[in-house]
């Protein structure tokens, strides 16, 4: 049809324009996160690229939210020793870099050290910032707010160790079922080739875990499938044209993609992977 040609049409311009990928911050008048992960507040690189830490007081309590790059945090505190060390970010005073456990090998540190105040339960901000430390999720605050509800079972507003390991429901399990058993693809930060596996694809994309893909989760995937973050007119361009023609992709009306529609024929799938090879 003359709507999906459209989007084949603006797909292929975008890719064969395209200029290197940068990470680029949310606007506020869009649900559409890039991908940028959370980075060292020292020396801004990834820090999920390297061993983090975090920052303790004289009691061995741990004096602030904020993750650092281990190294990073040990050069302050060496740096500061006459003057007293504080945090970069909060001025919080600190005389002890403590290394972050992994998640997926050491679960039961991993929560002590995500626990701030000791009070034996996450809460949100907790369980995130500590998370994004060692992966570079890319969930917007819908897609984390969508999972959270999911991690916190008894639906308390916090997760408790035995919820963290819940084998169905708990955070390791989500890492491990999104991002293989060792975390690797999720360290990769890369997608899928649609052309060679439009299911993985689509899971990669599926931030919520549901099953199902969004408009958001749509627009996000093709404009970081082709690296266009960086050209907010074409971002713009990609966002008007997959609002336009949704409907075609969506025959049961529901305001979401699922598998099914997606690799129909002539569905999303096809129309993606026949833009490819312009």
């Amino acid at each position: 049809s003359k709507q999906r040609n459209a989007v084949e049409d603006t797909i292929s311009h975008n890719i064969m324009t395209s200029s290197p990928q940068i990470y680029v911050a949310p606007t506020s008048d869009t649900d559409i996160y890039f991908e940028y992960p959370s980075e060292c507040p020292i020396c801004f690189d990834g820090l999920h690229d390297k061993p983090c830490s975090v920052l303790h007081n004289a009691e061995g309590t741990r004096v602030c939210l904020h993750v650092f790059h281990q190294e990073c945090a040990e050069l302050v505190l060496q740096q500061s020793l006459n003057a007293g060390a504080v945090c970069p970010i909060c001025r919080a005073p600190f005389t002890k870099v403590v290394p972050l456990p992994s998640l997926l090998s050491d679960p039961r540190g991993w929560f002590e050290a995500s626990d701030l105040d000791k009070d034996g339960k996450l809460t949100t901000d907790e369980a995130r910032v500590v998370l994004e430390s060692q992966f570079p999720l890319t969930l917007s605050q819908k897609g984390w707010d969508s999972v959270w509800k999911v991690f916190d079972k008894n639906s308390d507003g916090y997760v408790t160790y035995d919820e963290l390991v819940d084998p169905g429901s708990g955070v390791i399990a989500y890492v491990r079922k999104h991002h293989g058993r060792d975390g690797s693809n999720l360290s990769s930060g890369e997608a899928p080739d649609i052309r060679s596996n439009r299911r993985a694809w689509f899971l990669h994309w599926d931030e919520d875990g549901n099953g199902t893909l969004t408009r958001d989760e749509i627009i996000r995937a093709l404009v970081k499938t082709f690296k266009i973050s960086s050209d907010h007119e074409r971002v713009d361009t990609m966002r008007n044209t997959v609002d336009s023609v949704f409907g075609i992709f969506d025959p049961d009306g529901s305001g979401t993609i699922n598998i099914d529609e997606f690799s129909a024929t002539d569905g999303l799938g096809d129309t993606i992977v026949a833009s490819l090879v312009f």
